[in-house]
């Protein structure tokens, strides 16, 4: 029998000529579901060890079929879903304080890779400072993760890919609120353009980044190859997996193509102006200089010096908020005053009043959950309650703090300048020494 041509005599039958014809050996599928299966299992494996020591697992993608799997979960996420709903309002613009001399390099984060590689994001946590790193989580990155770990949509290996999207997004959050020097989340104003989603919103990350730190490293971490196409045309670095890829690889690496470009640098502070906006004088706000200033006496009890000093810095910063929301049109909303928020219970009213409209953004691009009030129910007929709005008591007091700093926190990450949210700390400080006085 001799093989169908087109050049034999014969021709081709009706039946050959629809066929297509190939050459060389069957290819062998990827083995998806074996890779799968290993994925899963070592989920599970640390599923049950988290179970027993309560620590953050991280579990990472041991080669490139692993990686290109849940490379292939995320890019289906981002595509099916929109997280950027509540996050196209204009954000008072501060200016930035931040070490923006000697040799820095920024690491900006994809989703993928904080899901792949968070052993090797933890490390280069851990080793920042030899190489002079900065890892800066986009606001998009944080939403996704949110959006990844609490997905009921990805039919396969939807349990893992959530379990591995929590892990992450516990340890941002840890480093977040722990004050990490070297963690940051790419705060609202710090965007080019606030309308762009998806992988064009953390190729803005980059660009805004590349704009105000020109004599700084850029680098994307990420392992979708469409989104590292975009950031290499824009000259922007990326690092992508690589078998064998280590921490201290990429931070040599880096510190060696931030010394051939820039030479070696001296560290030190200086102001970062956006000269596209107006920006606030380089001084405290008044109210934290109020703060600041206040003098105690013996008479004066720590559960009043607590309560005072977070209505204060509160209410402020709530007023800056719904300024930067409505700016001119602040004066046509019903029955807001700024003079009118003299106690904690008006001010969570405020917070409860223009949730959706103003605060709820800032509070999404934080990792988790937290919300500034009580919420029984859900949906449309979920209801907001106060919480904490009088004086704390001795059995009260820790969560109490605990609360409204964490408000205060989320509040200040998103509006307030670096320096101010420096003393917010020093603040906190003071009212968890004042605590155990009550």
């Amino acid at each position: 029998m001799v093989l169908p041509s087109i050049y034999s005599h014969e021709g081709l039958s009706r039946t050959d000529a629809n066929k297509p014809i190939t050459s060389g050996k069957k290819r062998e599928n990827l083995p998806t579901e074996y890779t799968l299966k290993t994925i899963d299992d070592r989920v599970q494996a640390a599923v049950e060890q988290q179970d027993h020591d309560g620590d953050i697992e991280m579990v990472p993608m041991e080669n490139e079929q692993e990686v290109d799997l849940i490379t292939s979960y995320v890019s289906y996420s981002r595509d099916a879903n929109y997280y950027d709903d509540d996050l196209n309002m204009n954000i008072e613009h501060a200016p930035d304080f931040s070490l923006v001399e000697g040799n820095i390099s920024f690491l900006i984060i994809d989703t993928n890779f904080c899901i792949s590689h968070l052993t090797i994001l933890d490390e280069l946590n851990k080793i920042a400072n030899d190489y002079g790193l900065k890892i800066i989580i986009p606001v998009y990155v944080i939403q996704e993760l949110d959006g990844l770990k609490n997905s009921t949509k990805l039919e396969t290996g939807n349990e893992s890919v959530r379990n591995l999207a929590r892990w992450a997004n516990e340890w941002i959050y840890n480093q977040l609120a722990n004050g990490s020097t070297i963690v940051k989340g790419q705060k609202l104003n710090q965007r080019l353009n606030a309308d762009l989603t998806k992988d064009d919103a953390i190729l803005d990350c980059c660009l805004y980044f590349q704009h105000h730190y020109a004599h700084h490293l850029i680098v994307l971490l990420s392992n979708d190859k469409n989104l590292c196409s975009k950031a290499l045309m824009h000259e922007i670095l990326t690092v992508s997996f690589r078998q064998g890829m280590e921490a201290k690889l990429i931070g040599q690496k880096i510190m060696e193509e931030s010394l051939s470009r820039f030479g070696q640098r001296e560290a030190k502070y200086k102001l970062v102006v956006n000269h596209e906006v107006p920006t606030q004088p380089q001084s405290l706000a008044p109210e934290i200089t109020e703060v600041a200033n206040t003098i105690t006496t013996t008479e004066t009890s720590p559960s009043t010096v607590i309560y005072t000093e977070i209505q204060t810095l509160l209410s402020s910063v709530l007023h800056r908020c719904m300024v930067a929301e409505y700016q001119e049109d602040l004066d046509l909303i019903r029955d807001y005053k700024k003079d009118n928020l003299v106690n904690l219970r008006q001010c969570s009213q405020l917070l409860i009043r223009f949730w959706s409209s103003v605060f709820q953004q800032y509070f999404k691009a934080m990792p988790g959950r937290f919300v500034p009030f009580e919420e029984i129910g859900q949906g449309r007929r979920s209801k907001k309650i106060p919480v904490y709005t009088d004086e704390p008591t001795p059995q009260n007091v820790a969560k109490f703090v605990a609360f409204w700093s964490a408000v205060l926190k989320v509040l200040y990450h998103g509006i307030m300048n670096e320096q101010e949210n420096e003393a917010l700390d020093i603040f906190i400080l003071r009212w968890k020494d004042l605590a155990p006085k009550i």
